[in-house]
């Protein structure tokens, strides 16, 4: 991804199956074996608890404006996340 010229958004999912006490160590462990900076988006994500949803679709929605707003997305027709 980061050769294409793009920053990569990681979403850890399964926040659920992790113990509060648990949660900062796995994410961590994450950011180090991916290498990732302080530019890199890592969203801890909970389908089932919907943790990380909010933050997601905002992300999601910002990258679509982004895009629509660039010369590639004048013939695009998606819409916006609700």
């Amino acid at each position: 991804v980061r050769n294409a010229g793009f920053e990569p958004v990681v979403v850890a999912t399964k926040l659920d199956k992790l113990k509060k006490s648990q949660i900062d160590g796995n994410l961590t462990v994450i950011y180090n074996e991916l290498e990732l900076d302080e530019d890199s988006v890592l969203i801890p994500f909970s389908a089932e608890k919907r943790n990380g949803k909010d933050e997601l679709t905002e992300l999601i929605n910002e990258i679509y404006e982004e895009f629509m707003d660039s010369d590639r997305g004048r013939f695009c027709t998606a819409t916006l996340l609700p």
